[in-house]
């Protein structure tokens, strides 16, 4: 079975303690264990497939890959107020799920869409995103407005440019990953509700492609 060990969208979820507990080298002396060296490698192949499947050359996105597969808490986490802002944003202190994040980011700006992170302010138009994504999602908009009050991570992200033929293609999508996704026909908005506990980059990542490959979205 090729990709057989790899982490994929369809398998239980990972935490993301988990996910970096494989990926990481605590110390240069210390190599990878043979087992998380397969899911590495195996999840690093199965990432490079479903890119080439949207036509983005390895070659612009290769810098990441290398940062994830050689990544090393020794070198890379070495001070405290790093670990520290780390674990503030994501709930744990290590720079591998900004690499992460950072991959995400690139495939979507690859694709020509832009990302909005809905957040909570006083702006009106912040008011009116949070009531359409309330109605969007059927979640009472005062525990969403508390839900964004309270979270460090993104709890909801709109992708813009994104045009559904079908939205029944979104039904394809694993639906054990804990979060929700909606469509906006009349702006081609896609909106993906993650919830009150931050979504692994990994996770991200792999949703993003999955999605673009199932809408036929090619670089």
């Amino acid at each position: 079975m090729k990709n057989k060990y790899a982490i994929t969208l369809d398998k239980e979820m990972l935490t993301i303690n988990e996910i970096i507990s494989i990926f990481q080298q605590q110390e240069d002396t210390e190599p990878l264990q043979s087992l998380d060296l397969n899911i590495v490698n195996d999840t690093l192949n199965h990432i490079k497939e479903k890119t080439d499947a949207i036509n983005i050359n390895y070659n612009y996105y290769q810098n990441e890959i290398t940062q994830m597969r050689f990544h090393s808490c020794g070198l890379e986490c070495e001070f405290d107020f790093e670990r520290d802002y780390f674990e503030g944003i994501y709930g744990v202190p290590c720079s591998l799920e900004a690499i992460f994040q950072e991959w995400s980011e690139f495939i979507i700006n690859h694709m020509e869409c832009k990302t909005e992170i809905v957040e909570l302010d006083s702006k009106e138009d912040n008011k009116i995103r949070t009531k359409e994504i309330s109605e969007l999602f059927n979640i009472p908009y005062e525990i969403l407005k508390q839900i964004l009050s309270e979270s460090s991570h993104k709890v909801v992200e709109v992708i813009h440019n994104i045009e559904l033929k079908d939205k029944k293609t979104l039904n394809q999508l694993p639906t054990h990953l804990g979060i929700q996704i909606g469509y906006k026909e009349e702006n081609k908005e896609l909106f993906i509700y993650y919830g009150e506990k931050h979504f692994p980059g990994l996770y991200r990542g792999l949703l993003l492609l999955e999605i673009f490959n199932l809408i036929g979205y090619k670089a």
